[in-house]
């Protein structure tokens, strides 16, 4: 950053000098204001000690970088426009970026030995609010519901699998050899 300190009214320049190639950004001035742009110019109009947000996206997934009392805004005369640089690395394929807002998928199911013919109700227990899910059974059959009931014809193990997707991503959890259904139950 070439200033961290700067005056109500002036425009501040944010330069975006992520790696990886980013295709999106969002950034938090810390007003309550935000910008799209890659390197945006915001006119802070309230005093105080400013946090800027980076969160900078490509097809691999995002990355947050957040500055906390970043920068300082005055009630002063005007002076020359600051410039203000936010550096951070892009997630790539390999690493999970650290502050997430994807779904974190999970299950449960309400009886995991059962008889064939015999329901069995999955309950989703994902975190940071899924809108879509997609479940396999392990007998070749699916579901889009967030919380189905599903009964198995045949006996044998079943691996289950659910896909939690919200805005921001989706996220999977498999489970092998979940469901024991027995052919004949006494």
């Amino acid at each position: 950053a070439n200033n961290l300190t700067t005056c109500a009214g002036v425009p501040v320049a944010f330069m975006d000098e992520s790696t990886n190639n980013p295709t999106g950004w969002y950034w938090e001035f810390g007003d309550g204001n935000t910008s799209t742009e890659q390197s945006p110019v915001h006119t802070y109009d309230v005093t105080g000690l400013m946090s800027v947000n980076l969160k900078a996206m490509n097809e691999y997934g995002f990355s947050w970088k957040n500055k906390t009392g970043y920068l300082t805004v005055s009630d002063c005369s005007p002076t020359p426009t600051p410039t203000i640089t936010v550096p951070t690395t892009i997630a790539t394929p390999t690493p999970t970026p650290t502050i997430s807002l994807e779904p974190v998928a999970a299950f449960s199911a309400d009886n995991r030995t059962t008889c064939a013919g015999v329901p069995v109700a999955f309950t989703d227990v994902s975190t940071n609010n899924p809108t879509e899910w997609h479940w396999e059974f392990g007998d070749g059959q699916t579901s889009t519901l967030q919380n189905p009931s599903h009964t198995y014809d045949r006996g044998g193990f079943k691996t289950v699998r659910l896909k939690a997707t919200n805005a921001y991503g989706s996220d999977r959890e498999n489970k092998k050899s979940y469901i024991n259904v027995k052919r004949k139950c006494t």
